[in-house]
């Protein structure tokens, strides 16, 4: 069965698919624009981003819709995301930056393999990670106060 989840839908409609997507046990498939990335659970072990979404956000929210608490009760052990992108095209430098932003998040934040403490890192770690490999500008100098 082929469900679908987009703005124009009533929001009965869109409960409606989201609850037969899951009784669905295998097989279905989703078709969501962004009115579906936030706030509903999708059970399933496949995520295909037709269209890259423009921020790490956004590419994590959509993620999150299928990567739950509850999933291995649900029967789904792990799960895949494919991306579809052009080789040379708005896309593909699009899904770079998201890659670039993902790394540089699980930097900041930590991963759940290994979190980093702030010990380990330098204003200029943290300044990288941040900003990538921009040149850094000079520290300003302080100005004497006046008397």
């Amino acid at each position: 069965p082929i469900f679908r989840f987009i703005g124009d839908d009533s929001v009965d409609e869109q409960a409606r698919n989201v609850r037969e997507f899951n009784a669905a046990g295998g097989g279905a498939i989703m078709g969501m624009s962004d009115a579906g990335q936030e706030g509903i659970n999708l059970y399933a072990p496949y995520l295909a981003h037709v269209e890259m979404p423009y921020t790490y956000l956004g590419y994590k929210q959509r993620r999150d819709r299928i990567h739950r608490s509850d999933s291995i009760a649900k029967g789904i052990e792990q799960i895949w995301v494919y991306r579809f992108i052009t080789s040379n095209s708005v896309e593909g430098r699009v899904a770079q930056v998201v890659e670039e932003r993902k790394n540089n998040s699980e930097l900041i934040q930590g991963t759940p393999d290994a979190i980093m403490t702030s010990e380990t890192w330098t204003k200029d770690d943290m300044y990288k990670a941040m900003f990538g490999n921009r040149v850094r500008p000079p520290k300003k100098e302080k100005e004497p106060a006046v008397a």
